[in-house]
């Protein structure tokens, strides 16, 4: 997903940008939700607003109707509402100011921290977090980190693989501290489908959940259950971490990022398409300093302190804004970007958005073949996924399953939700 804090001439930018997206695009599934400063000439305080699929009540408008067009989420209004994310067909709002956290949608497997397994069709607060002053959100594909200010980290959702670093894999329904970083300060933190990592300010970097591609990067394909450290940073300073479906990255606090995990389509940027299981430099971009990532499904982004953006990985779909459809196993510069001083960069399933420093939004392919996907399909697992040439198919760890076989069928009166949600 895609959240931004914006004024009122940028949310009117933003707004006609997406509503001609969406007008074009309405049959595809978008979901894009984000904060506005002023929502002129209703309030002047923060709205969300939402549209795409609705299925699950991801969209948080008290139905599981979808939405063409870009709508606020009228439950949210007058709750200052500061961030937001999205995880598998659910979303997560933080209020910095009322220090309360809210999450509605698909609610499998706890992801919504309520107590329970059931869908939320309108945002509600998660009890267990209320009061917390909370520093970031992390949304898996079925799993939520929380990072507060204090530098604790909370978890919950689903467990297979370990992902929520209880040291059980047992789902966890409400949000559980995760008692293994008690000691240690957290400050950053990223989720990849079934995989989790954090930053500490002390700069190291933990990891926990699904191993299988190396992208725990402790130097082994297998599954942790507890936050486990992760080797080739030693006498680094990491500041910053982010994580692909399965493929991880950190940033040192002198702006030099390093990755590991799967590389079969050149994700992680060391020239080839092998598999790190140790954080290991991505040195192209060694003469620059990075000051923001995102990962994909099977791609990475990065942007440097001169506003440059970088792609590499997958390219089928025109998502590293190239000009072509070919993988890249090396950090490229997106040449169309170059002098407009990107600022943010987020990465989807295979599509890619930057905005720059005038408050532009788009989408660096510049495509008009390329299919919009949901953030939240960013870790869907797709038939060509077990094509040959490794990479494996749906996961076989522990508690396997893959996420399109664990899919429901579009909501009916006989689905279970909670009353007022």
């Amino acid at each position: 997903m895609i959240a931004a804090v914006l004024d009122k001439k940028r949310f009117a930018f933003f707004y006609n940008k997406l509503k001609c997206c969406a007008q074009h695009r309405s049959e595809e599934a978008l979901l894009l939700l984000w904060v506005a400063t002023q929502l002129p000439p209703v309030v002047d305080c923060g709205v969300v607003v939402s549209f795409g699929k609705g299925e699950d009540g991801q969209l948080g408008h008290g139905d599981a109707e979808s939405c063409a067009m870009p709508q606020p989420v009228k439950a949210l209004r007058g709750k200052a509402i500061s961030s937001v994310s999205c995880g598998a067909e659910y979303s997560i709002a933080v209020s910095h100011e009322t220090r309360q956290v809210y999450s509605w949608g698909w609610g499998d497997f706890g992801r919504l921290g309520h107590g329970h397994s059931l869908d939320c069709f309108s945002p509600q607060p998660i009890t267990a977090l209320s009061g917390v002053a909370v520093r970031q959100v992390a949304c898996g594909d079925a799993h939520t980190l929380v990072a507060t200010e204090a530098g604790e980290l909370y978890a919950f959702g689903r467990n297979q693989n370990g992902q929520l670093g209880v040291g059980s894999t047992e789902d966890v329904l409400a949000p559980r501290r995760v008692d293994a970083l008690a000691d240690v300060n957290v400050i950053s933190v990223s989720a990849g489908a079934e995989h989790s990592v954090v930053a500490t300010s002390g700069g190291q970097v933990y990891s926990f959940g699904w191993g299988k591609y190396g992208c725990l990067g402790d130097g082994s394909r297998e599954d942790r259950h507890v936050p486990t450290l992760t080797k080739g940073l030693e006498g680094v300073h990491v500041a910053q971490v982010a994580c692909g479906w399965r493929h991880s990255i950190a940033v040192t606090d002198n702006h030099r990022i390093y990755t590991f995990g799967w590389g079969r389509f050149g994700q992680i940027g060391h020239g080839d398409n092998e598999d790190r299981l140790t954080a290991a430099e991505v040195t192209p971009l060694a003469h620059v300093a990075i000051k923001r990532v995102a990962g994909g499904w099977r791609h990475t982004a990065a942007l440097d302190a001169d506003g440059r953006c970088y792609t590499w990985g997958w390219g089928k779909f025109g998502q590293l804004g190239l000009g072509d459809d070919r993988d890249r196993n090396a950090p490229t510069l997106v040449a169309t970007l170059d002098g407009r001083h990107a600022v943010l960069v987020a990465c989807g399933w295979r599509h890619t958005v930057v905005t720059t420093a005038d408050g532009a939004i788009g989408d660096p392919a510049a495509a008009a073949h390329a299919p919009l996907v949901t953030p939240a399909d960013r870790f869907a697992v797709v038939p060509e996924e077990g094509a040959a040439g490794g990479g494996g198919g749906a996961h076989d760890g522990a508690g396997g399953g893959s996420t399109a076989a664990r899919k429901k069928p579009r909501l009916d009166e006989s689905d279970a939700a909670v009353p007022g949600c």
